[in-house]
């Protein structure tokens, strides 16, 4: 039998290309990895309508390690 779930992969640092979920104002945004840094990593937003919703002035953010979970 089959489930239809995301797999969420066990890893505390995300890698170049791997696409992240994280909280922002009470709702849950993916992007991919676009830059790793030591505490941090910087994403490009998957919906294109994500950051005019955050208010951004572009479709990337910077999230810390500890506020994100690799999906894939």
């Amino acid at each position: 039998m089959a489930i239809d779930t995301v797999e969420t992969i066990s890893r505390k640092k995300a890698r170049l290309g791997d696409i992240i979920e994280f909280t922002r104002r009470k709702r849950n945004y993916r992007g991919k990895v676009i830059m790793v840094r030591e505490n941090s990593v910087m994403i490009q937003f998957l919906s294109i309508l994500d950051h005019i919703e955050l208010d951004y002035e572009n479709n990337r953010t910077i999230v810390s390690h500890k506020n994100y979970k690799v999906v894939c």
